[in-house]
C-alpha cells in the first residue's frame, strides 16, 4: 500500500497580466502556477512550487523564470495561491505536529508517572528492567529484558523484589507481557530476589536500568 508520495497541481484564473510576449508581440496574458505537493496516506502535507507562467490570449506562447517581473511573479502567487488556498495542502503537517505534541505530553506525564511509582513502591508493582544488572549473564546476551516483581516493601523505602524468569530483547516485549498476565503471573517468577534500597531503585530509574513500571489495579 503506498503510503507518502508527491503529485501535481495547476493553478490558473482568468486575471490578465500586461507584458510583452516573446513571440508576437501581444501584452495580454494569463497565468498559472505548476506546484507539487507531497502526500501522507494522501493527506496533502508539504506544498511547493514548480514553475510561475503566463500564456499569451493570442498565440499561447508562454513566458516563465526570470522572464516574468519580480513584480508580476509576486501578484501571480498572491492571485492564484493565497494564504487560505495554500493552507489545505499542510494539513498533514499539522497532523503530524499535533501527534508529535500529543506524544510528547503523553511521554512527559509517562516519565512523571515512573517516578511517583518508584518513590513509593508497592507490593506487586512489576518493573521492565535490564537483568544483567541483577543476574550473571553472558555479554553477549541479546535476551537481556525481563521482570522484577516488588513482593514486600520494607522499612525505610526497602523492597525485596523477585527475579522473572521471561527474557525478551525487547523491553517493550516484557511490558506486553506483563500487562497481558504472562509475565506477571507467579509462575514466572523464581525463588531469587533482590534487595533494592530507595537510593539505588532511583539510580536504576535515572540510569536506565529500569525501563517502565506496571502496576496493577
Amino acid at each position: 500500500m503506498l503510503v507518502w508520495g508527491t503529485k501535481g497541481k495547476l493553478f490558473r484564473n482568468d486575471a490578465i497580466y500586461s507584458t510583452s510576449c516573446k513571440n508576437c508581440g501581444h501584452f495580454e496574458h494569463l497565468s498559472y502556477i505548476l506546484a507539487k505537493y507531497f502526500h501522507l496516506f494522501w493527506i496533502p502535507t508539504i506544498l511547493w512550487e514548480k514553475e510561475i507562467g503566463l500564456i499569451c490570449t493570442k498565440c499561447n506562447g508562454s513566458i516563465t523564470g526570470s522572464a516574468i517581473s519580480a513584480e508580476i511573479r509576486a501578484e501571480v502567487r498572491k492571485s492564484l495561491l493565497p494564504p487560505r488556498k495554500r493552507a489545505p495542502y499542510y494539513t498533514g503537517l499539522v497532523l503530524v505536529a499535533l501527534l508529535a505534541a500529543v506524544g510528547a505530553k503523553a511521554h512527559y506525564e509517562h516519565k512523571h508517572t515512573l517516578q511517583d511509582l518508584v518513590a513509593h513502591p508497592q507490593p506487586h508493582d512489576i518493573y521492565v528492567a535490564d537483568m544483567s544488572e541483577f543476574v550473571v549473564t553472558d555479554k553477549a546476551e541479546t535476551l537481556r529484558y525481563g521482570a522484577l516483581r516488588v513482593e514486600t516493601v520494607l522499612n525505610e523505602g526497602q523492597v525485596l523484589a523477585k527475579i522473572g524468569n521471561l527474557r525478551s530483547d525487547k523491553a517493550q516485549r516484557i511490558v506486553t507481557e506483563v500487562n497481558t498476565g504472562k509475565a506477571g503471573a507467579d509462575e514466572a517468577f523464581g525463588e531469587s530476589a533482590v534487595l533494592i534500597g530507595p537510593a539505588e531503585l532511583q539510580a536504576l530509574m535515572d540510569n536506565g536500568t529500569i525501563k517502565d513500571i506496571v502496576r496493577k489495579g
